[in-house]
C-alpha cells in the first residue's frame, strides 16, 4: 500500500524526468504502535531545482486542486486559486504564467501547434502524461488538475511540468 509513490517516482526517473527522492520511515507517538510513512523531497528546495535544471533560479508554481490554465486576465491574483508561486514571489514573476495561460486559451489551432514547444517542454510533458495515465494517477493534471508544478526555466524560455505526489497512483484514487 505504501509503494505507489516510490514506484511512480522510479518510473519517472527511469525516463529521465525529474522526480522527488523518497524514503520510508517509521514514527511512534507515545505508546502507539509505530506507523510507516513515505517521506518525499519537496520541489521548492533549491537543491531539487539545481539537481534537475541548468537554470535553478527560475520560477516555480504549484498547482492547487482543480487548477486551471485558462487565461482570466492580467491580474496575478486571478490565478491564486489555481497556482501558488513557490520561488521568487512577486507579481512580476507571475507574468510568464499569465502569458502561458493566454497562449493556451487564445491561440488558434495552427499557432498553438506551431508555437507550443516554445512555451512548454512538450517532450517531457508527453512522457509525463504517458506515465501518469499508465500508472492510473488521477490525482494529477490528467485527472483532478492537481499535484503538479510548473517550472519556468528562463534560460530555455519555457515551462516544464513537474510530477509531484504520486501516492494515489496505481488506481489509489477512485473517481
Amino acid at each position: 500500500a505504501m509503494l505507489a509513490e516510490p514506484i511512480t517516482n522510479f518510473a519517472f526517473e527511469l525516463l529521465d524526468l525529474p522526480a522527488a527522492q523518497v524514503a520510508f520511515t517509521g514514527l511512534r507517538i507515545n505508546d502507539q504502535d509505530e506507523t510507516l510513512y513515505v517521506l518525499s523531497e519537496v520541489l521548492d528546495d533549491p537543491a531539487y531545482l539545481k539537481a534537475h535544471f541548468a537554470d535553478p533560479g527560475g520560477v516555480l508554481f504549484k498547482a492547487e486542486v482543480g487548477s486551471s490554465l485558462t487565461y482570466v486576465g492580467d491580474d496575478p491574483s486571478a490565478y491564486a486559486a489555481s497556482f501558488s508561486q513557490e520561488t521568487r514571489q512577486n507579481d512580476a514573476d507571475a507574468a510568464a504564467l499569465i502569458d502561458f495561460a493566454r497562449f493556451l486559451t487564445q491561440s488558434d489551432d495552427a499557432t498553438f501547434a506551431r508555437e507550443l514547444p516554445e512555451h512548454l517542454d512538450t517532450g517531457s510533458f508527453a512522457t509525463y502524461l504517458a506515465i501518469t495515465n499508465l500508472l492510473v494517477n488521477n490525482d494529477s493534471i490528467a485527472g483532478m488538475n492537481n499535484n503538479y508544478y510548473l517550472y519556468l526555466d528562463e534560460s530555455a524560455g519555457r515551462f516544464s511540468l513537474l510530477y509531484w505526489d504520486g501516492n494515489e497512483s496505481l488506481g489509489g484514487l477512485a473517481m
